[in-house]
């Protein structure tokens, strides 16, 4: 971890790149502890606690869609996004 603190401002860097891209440059990020101390220590985010949050807004309408059996089949049609606020 002492490492990944000393070498941030390399990967930051790379940041603008395709995620694909990121991600072949610094496989580590796919170990899921290594991505939770990256987003802590880039941008002081606890990934876990975010992910929680959005998921535990969006969790509702999904099921809700599912059980309703309204999902759009049609590649053709897309379905307007719903903009969630941080609560």
């Amino acid at each position: 971890m002492d490492r990944m603190r000393q070498t941030v401002y390399k990967r930051v860097e790379q940041m603008g790149k395709p995620t694909e891209e990121v991600m072949e440059m610094f496989p580590f990020l796919w170990v899921p502890e290594l991505m939770h101390h990256e987003m802590k220590l880039r941008f002081g985010l606890d990934l876990k606690l975010s992910l929680h949050n959005t998921l535990s807004i969006l969790t509702p309408d999904v099921i809700r869609v599912a059980d309703s059996g309204n999902q759009r089949e049609s590649e053709g049609e897309a379905v307007k996004p719903t903009r969630y606020e941080h609560r």
